[in-house]
């Protein structure tokens, strides 16, 4: 068994609250990929949530592992074999779509959905849809109301609210039919969002620099500050010898009216 680092996106939004949309962006299309790897072997993963999604660091960039596929299904094959009994509600109760709450039945697009629900959550730090004790409730709320838009909670990109709303979506025929269509839609936003945000250039090489020694600049006026006291002592100390010279003469001059007035 694999020993993995880092943390679950769980945890890491326990942590640190809403992960920005551009960083949840990187992050869905891995999942994408991790999906789309097991969809193409006919595998449903059916219990996608946060819990289940390792996030570590590689190379100073979030990677992303999808875990625990232990109640998944096989939907591929001339048997349509299942890993666990038909008709039996399984999965966690915030992240099952619909159909799954409704008869247990669970294709691609019922991940898709659980999809929805994750960057809606990790994105706005709500839950699209409020907590429900049993799947009933869950159910007729999911049927009969639709989640607030994401952008009355936080700015996000109108092409990234219309990606999650597609995949929230309570009708599967209306979610994206498949995991690899979400992602080429997460990719071009991408795409499009890097080209629209320039990259910071570092100046160039022969464009002439400013040369500024902060050392040389603070002795400068380290030395100015002390020539400055100086002279203000300097004037204090000429100043105090006109004084006291100026009030010797009058003592001088009136000692000598009282001697010349004697008899």
């Amino acid at each position: 068994m694999e020993l993995l680092a880092g943390e679950s996106l769980y945890q890491h939004f326990a942590l640190t609250g809403p992960i920005p949309w551009r960083r949840m962006l990187d992050m869905a299309c891995q999942i994408c990929e991790s999906l789309g790897e097991a969809h193409m072997l006919g595998i449903v993963h059916r219990d996608l949530k946060p819990a289940n999604i390792q996030l570590m660091k590689a190379g100073g960039r979030d990677f992303i592992k999808v875990l625990d596929f232990g109640i998944a299904k096989i939907v591929s094959g001339e048997s349509n074999r299942e890993l666990t009994v038909r008709g039996e509600l399984m999965g966690t109760l915030e992240y099952m779509s619909p159909e799954q709450l409704y008869a247990g039945r669970v294709t691609e697009r019922s991940d898709i959905y659980a999809l929805g629900v994750i960057l809606y959550e990790m994105i706005t730090g709500r839950s699209p849809f409020p907590p429900h004790i049993t799947a009933t409730a869950a159910l007729a709320h999911r049927r009969s109301v639709r989640p607030d838009p994401m952008s009355r909670r936080v700015p996000v990109p109108p092409e990234l609210e219309r990606i999650v709303m597609r995949c929230l979506e309570p009708d599967s025929r209306h979610r994206y039919p498949t995991i690899d269509e979400v992602r080429d839609d997460l990719r071009r936003l991408r795409t499009a969002d890097r080209a629209a945000t320039p990259p910071i250039s570092p100046p160039k090489a022969d464009a002439p620099q400013p040369s500024y020694d902060l050392w040389a600049a603070t002795a400068h006026r380290r030395h100015a500050r002390r020539f400055l006291v100086a002279c203000m002592l300097v004037g204090a100390a000429i100043g105090c010898a006109v004084t006291l010279s100026g009030s010797s003469r009058s003592t001088v001059t009136a000692w000598h009216s009282t001697q010349a007035g004697r008899p």
